[in-house]
């Protein structure tokens, strides 16, 4: 599968970036920064301007009568041939440099010297979008908004445009410029080499070190785009403090990016620095964009007015951040490819495909038909598709029948076919641009064929005629492991197509960190869009449990098997004992919820003073929180004393040892402030004990004078350090009087609002 270690670019090709498979070093991926016109098989651009206009017959092209005109056009995300050749030039000259020298890629040999080269296997998903001047020179388009997320995922689209619109865009044809353009938003699967990524932290005080950056960076930078989310700012700036993990973690101290290659043998430092910058990208990719997003629309909203843009403080800046990515983890990236259409035709080449329709003799000359398959060849137990194209129409006007029958065999996804016909008219001269189409798709394994519909044709009118799945009446869907707890060994997934009868409508497939993906295809037993599809999940845990989810329904082409467990809560146990008289202390802890068949212990043994055991758990409902625990402590002259078995809540820090010195109890009144003015006061309490490992964290909400006063506990190891720190935020009925105080310390136990 495709893998993030090592991607780069071939010298000279700056845009199109190059991955490699982990487990044959010998195939690459292309995955291309910039899209560009597809090509049908003699190398023509599949492009076609067309005005309408009278007296063309008898006037220059400067002087015609332009009516309006009409713009057919299909892209690709992907490399031109001339392009592919020189990627596959430079690759087979580094493979035998490889061989030659008895190189190892990921510790595994590199055999052969001719390059695979292809696109990625799995696009997870996308979207497609063209545009052609303005809307009010565009009076129709049509086309795709998703890309065929096969191969270089070609994307057709068309549009009518208005009188103004075709004038201009033929002016800009003699200028070569053309104002219109397709831009891409793709995303991608990948995986990482046999190593463990931990990014983990604070999720409050992280997201409060961002929207702080951003407030600071507010007061300097004019215009960025950073991680696909513009914002407007006084001047631009480079953002160097995101360019590397380096300078990242100069600037960030509350997240931590953690790579753990002790499964790799031999890892040098220049192997250590290329998994650290892999594992820096992924948190640039997935994970800082939400935390950079909502800093910068409360921070906005903080200035407009609007208390942080509807997004609160409380709502993101609670809980842990604790994420495990390792090789059977797939990994999502983005591409956000783009053309604009002078830039990827020559001027000979838009000359050639403009054409002039002479309004005096209202007829279509020719019907123009592009076909192409949205089928992966590759992947799929596909051997090959024919499609069947027949025009068979009498030409009233010439008393003659026009019949033509093509029949084009596809064995790859980037193939684009051509069907060309001169058309008959009716009676009134009208062009009859309909034709009939049928397809045939032979399976690779058993060479049985399905002909599609099974009796007759289907009549179309499509000038870009995509055969994708649903017009054959297939189904095919993605399905991937997402990210999964140690507690779950691997995960079950019985599909099925409830319309259909035949064998592959149901299937089964389980997932592991070792078989990470799996393909469900069947037909559905006619063309057309498909119905849902049914799925039902079952996690098949560690511990010997399973855990069966309901079946459910969905159309989606991929199916992410996501973390079972909505939330990680994590419970430490600190150790608080004369450890000159006592030799340790036993914790044994319990969850259970029964509602969903899930029960996990935790057994720790604490020798030192301050020492800290740390418990985390998965959550499957959020709600139940409740857990047990029973502390022995063993005396070093052979005596024990057994504490009875106690509730808690998950989260926080829990003593445990023949107990705490001392209590820190704040009491917050929150019915002194000034209710006429805010409608909203948020408290922030922290207390922090480095040397005793004591970190608490609270926050309280007041809503109005009636609200009852808050009460805040700590335990403390050291009864002297009774300090603690605050911060209040108020919101107010008018954004004028929003506002914010600076962190405070302070020893008073009775803390007032106002």
């Amino acid at each position: 599968m495709l893998n993030l270690y090592e991607s780069f670019h071939v010298p000279g090709i700056p845009h199109v970036k190059v991955y490699r498979d982990d487990e044959r070093p010998h195939k690459f991926y292309m995955v291309s920064e910039r899209a560009g016109i597809a090509r049908d098989g003699s190398g023509n651009p599949l492009f076609t301007f067309m005005l309408y206009a009278r007296d063309v017959d008898r006037l220059p092209e400067d002087q015609l009568d332009i009516a309006n005109g009409y713009l057919a056009v299909t892209a690709q995300a992907g490399v031109s041939r001339e392009t592919e050749e020189e990627i596959r030039a430079y690759l087979r000259e580094m493979l035998q440099k490889e061989h030659r020298a008895g190189r190892l890629y990921l510790w595994r040999p590199v055999r052969y010297t001719e390059p695979e080269l292809g696109y990625p296997d799995l696009w997870l998903d996308g979207s497609v979008r063209f545009r052609a001047l303005g809307p009010d020179m565009v009076p129709h388009e049509a086309g795709s908004t998703q890309p065929s997320l096969i191969g270089a995922n070609t994307a057709s689209f068309s549009a009518t445009l208005s009188q103004d619109g075709a004038e201009l865009f033929r002016q800009a044809l003699e200028e070569e410029l053309v104002p219109a353009g397709v831009w891409y938003e793709l995303t991608f699967a990948a995986r990482i080499p046999a190593v463990q990524i931990r990014i983990r932290g604070d999720r409050g005080a992280f997201y409060r070190e961002v929207r702080d950056y951003v407030r600071r960076r507010r007061e300097t930078v004019h215009r960025y785009r950073f991680l696909g989310w513009t914002h407007e700012i006084t001047r631009r700036e480079e953002w160097s403090e995101l360019a590397s993990i380096t300078e990242f973690s100069r600037t960030f101290h509350h997240l931590t990016i953690e790579v753990d290659d002790s499964t790799l043998p031999g890892v040098d430092d220049e192997m250590r620095t290329r998994l650290l910058n892999m594992a820096f990208g992924i948190v640039q990719d997935n994970v800082l964009p939400g935390f950079f997003e909502a800093a910068l629309r409360e921070v906005a909203g903080e200035e407009e007015g609007d208390p942080g843009d509807g997004v609160p403080v409380h709502t993101v800046d609670t809980g842990t951040l604790d994420i495990t990515i390792n090789q059977s983890t797939v990994v999502e990236q983005k591409v956000n490819p783009s053309v604009i259409f002078s830039q990827a035709l020559s001027a000979e080449e838009l000359r050639a495909r403009t054409s002039y329709l002479n309004l005096d003799r209202p007829y279509f000359q020719e019907l123009d038909v592009h076909i192409n398959a949205n089928v992966n060849f590759d992947d799929d137990p596909v051997y090959g598709l024919k499609v069947f194209l027949e025009y068979d129409h009498t030409d009233e006007a010439r008393g003659e029948r026009i019949r033509r029958v093509r029949e084009f065999l596809f064995r790859s996804a980037e193939e684009v076919a051509r069907f060309r016909v001169i058309m008959a008219r009716d009676a009134d001269g009208v062009p009859r641009d309909s034709y009939r189409y049928w397809s045939e798709i032979s399976y690779e394994d058993t060479g049985e064929t399905i002909r599609v519909p099974r009796t007759g044709s289907t009549e179309a009118d499509d000038r870009q005629l995509v055969i994708s799945y649903s017009r054959l009446g297939f189904i095919r869907v993605n399905v991937l492991l997402g990210t999964m707890p140690e507690s779950v060994r691997a995960v079950h997934v019985r599909m099925r197509y409830p319309d259909y009868s035949a064998p592959s409508a149901e299937q089964s497939f389980e997932l592991s960190r070792e078989h990470p993906a799996a393909t469900f295809f069947t037909y559905t037993g006619k063309p057309g869009e498909p119905q849902s599809y049914h799925y039902q999940i079952s996690y098949l845990l560690a511990d010997g449990g399973r855990m069966d989810l309901p079946e459910q329904t969905t159309r989606g082409e991929t199916l992410t098997i996501r973390d079972p467990f909505e939330r990680t809560a994590t419970v430490r146990f600190l150790g608080q004992a004369d450890f000159a008289m006592v030799e340790k202390i036993i914790v044994d802890a319990v969850y259970e919820d029964a509602a969903n068949g899930l029960q996990s212990t935790h057994h720790a043994e604490i020798a030192e003073n301050g020492e800290v055991s740390a418990w985390t758990l998965g959550l499957r409902d959020p709600g139940h929180s409740e857990f047990t625990y029973t502390v022995t402590i063993i005396n070093r002259n052979g005596s024990r004393v057994e504490q009875g078995r106690q509730r808690a809540e998950l989260g926080g820090t829990i003593p445990v040892g023949p107990g705490a010195v001392d209590v820190l109890e704040v009491t917050v009144i929150g019915s002194t402030a000034d209710w006429s003015r805010y409608q909203l006061v948020v408290v922030y309490l922290k207390y922090d004990d480095a040397d005793n490992d004591i970190y608490e964290t609270q926050s309280l909400t007041f809503r109005s004078a009636a609200d009852p006063d808050e009460s805040w506990k700590v335990l403390l190891r050291d009864r002297k350090r009774r300090s603690y720190s605050y911060r209040l935020r108020f919101i107010g009925a008018d954004p004028g009087d929003n506002r914010e105080t600076a962190w405070t310390g302070t020893d008073d136990t009775v803390l007032i609002i106002q």
